[in-house]
């Protein structure tokens, strides 16, 4: 034989070896789905095998893998067959990683990070909590809000939060990191928030679906927390907590434990802005106990973002931006959505507003961040509660648009016991928090350039006597507002009020009373 057709044998035998290692199996390295074996030692051993040879592929089969704490490692792709579940143990006592405790995956510092595959990642948050007892905290007082002890005698466990003595943290994790992929995987019944993407840069989140139980707190679906570059496109979110998420938290937030001003590690890759920036969002449907889709909050500022063909469904709250510490929202669009709201039942943050914008301090010393340059284009609204956009001075939020905006408010059966409140949680004071006051179906309190072009806001039907005008303008200024039509619920209100405010321009809309004073 000679030399030339020895290397070629030898070529073709390396070969298939190559890509043999290059896919690891975890049933190879001792996983077992027997449904009551943690494997996350095995689990683990697949992935830094893996690792060490560069990175390939870590292989779930079909069948029930329980497990602990993951660490997640560099050119990776987690593929998880069809019909395999990966669930998370019922003993907190499994969740750590280097003394800390986590969630079932966590990472940072990584590049090549993927989930892929049709199975199932399950946090298994029915073994933490108790569906018979609510979780209770103290965020608002009943003097303040309209119904009294009839809102706390409203409020019962079978809509949530529901209680626990002690919880995993955090389902997934990656933090510090880049080129991250998440497509077609299933995650269910996470016992905090499901995906966290931290500090992260260059993201893709392409069909897939989050199904959590929406009696539990904090079960956030898809989080980005100072993250840029991120797609999001096709997903089904339902959650008890915030479905999909964008928002200015550091790393102070659940990840090392430390307060805001300590000294953080050193990374080499993620986004080291410190801000949210350059996200867009497509074709989702979103459900939630709290808000379907959330945009600010935290100490980074949030930039850059575009939303299109969603719709919320179900929900207590539609789209949420706020404002409550230094960061600020600014460059955001919304465009084509359906949207549902009502009044849910459970303790939430949020009385059911399809639109809810706000920029307060957090504390009395915090100086809040602004909101700007914010449009709505192309919405068919149905609610239980009107939109709300609200600031504690002029000037904190500004230049905000509505085009082709449809809205209608009606009754619903927690109406009366809810109804007729304004959600600001949290701010500094209970008097601040959840307060009574009487809703137009859109409101504006201290608020400045703003444009209303084709914008139908009415009411449906019956409804209380809290529910008053179409369009109430409160302590606002620079207003347009063109070839709009608004109703009031009752002959006694007009169909705008217009309070303490000036240079508010009307031009080629339908008849309508409008009062001013």
């Amino acid at each position: 034989m000679n030399k030339a057709i020895t290397i070629t044998l030898l070529i073709g035998l390396v070969l298939p070896n190559l890509y043999a290692q290059k896919h690891f199996d975890i049933s190879n390295f001792g996983a077992v789905a027997d449904g009551k074996t943690v494997n996350t030692i095995a689990i683990q051993k697949t992935i830094d095998s893996c690792s060490k040879v560069g990175g390939g592929t870590v292989y779930f089969p079909k069948g029930v893998f329980f497990t602990g704490t993951i660490k997640l490692k560099s050119n990776i792709n987690l593929n998880f067959e069809t019909g395999s579940v990966v669930k998370g143990s019922p003993n907190v006592e499994d969740y750590k990683l280097e003394g800390i405790k986590r969630g079932m995956f966590f990472g940072e510092d990584l590049i090549n990070v993927s989930f892929t595959g049709e199975g199932e990642i399950n946090g298994n948050a029915a073994a933490f909590f108790d569906p018979n007892t609510m979780h209770s905290y103290i965020d608002m007082d009943k003097k303040y809000v309209r119904s009294g002890q009839a809102y706390l005698d409203a409020v019962k466990p079978t809509e949530g939060p529901i209680a626990f003595a002690n919880r995993p943290d955090m389902m997934v994790v990656i933090m510090h990191s880049e080129n991250i992929k998440f497509s077609g995987v299933r995650f269910k019944d996470a016992p905090a928030w499901t995906i966290r993407i931290g500090e992260c840069e260059n993201v893709v989140v392409d069909g897939i679906s989050v199904l959590n139980n929406p009696q539990v707190p904090n079960n956030d679906g898809i989080h980005f927390t100072n993250s840029r570059n991120v797609r999001v496109a096709n997903c089904n979110v339902e959650a008890g907590d915030d479905a999909l998420i964008i928002s200015g938290f550091g790393d102070d937030i659940n990840i090392d434990n430390v307060p805001y001003g300590t000294p953080k590690k050193i990374y080499k890759y993620g986004n080291k802005t410190g801000n949210t920036e350059n996200v867009v969002a497509t074709n989702c449907i979103l459900k939630s106990n709290s808000a379907g889709l959330r945009i600010g909050y935290g100490r980074g500022s949030t930039k850059n973002l575009v939303f299109s063909n969603m719709i919320i469904y179900n929900s207590n709250r539609g789209i949420l931006l706020n404002s409550r510490e230094r960061g600020s929202i600014e460059n955001v669009i919304f465009d084509n959505f359906l949207i549902e709201t009502k009044h849910q039942g459970g303790n939430w943050w949020g009385r059911g507003e399809p639109i809810h914008i706000s920029s307060c301090p957090i504390t009395k010393d915090t100086i809040n961040g602004t909101i700007k340059n914010v449009s709505f284009k192309n919405f068919k609204i149905k609610a239980e509660t009107g939109i709300v956009v609200w600031a504690n001075e002029l000037g904190k939020i500004s230049d905000i648009n509505f085009d082709n905006i449809d809205i209608q408010v009606s009754n619903g059966k927690r109406v009366a016991a809810f109804g007729g409140n304004i959600d600001l949680r949290p701010t500094p004071d209970l008097s601040t928090n959840l307060f009574k006051r009487d809703l137009p179906v859109i409101l504006f309190h201290n608020i400045d350039q703003v444009r209303l072009n084709s914008v139908s806001a009415k009411f449906s039907g019956s409804v209380p006597d809290f529910y008053t005008h179409g369009l109430e303008i409160e302590n606002s200024s620079n207003f347009t507002i063109t070839g709009s039509y608004f109703s009031s619920s009752a002959n006694k209100y007009a169909a705008v009020f217009i309070s303490k405010s000036k240079s508010i321009d009307f031009k080629n809309n339908s008849d309508f009373i409008i009062k001013r004073q």
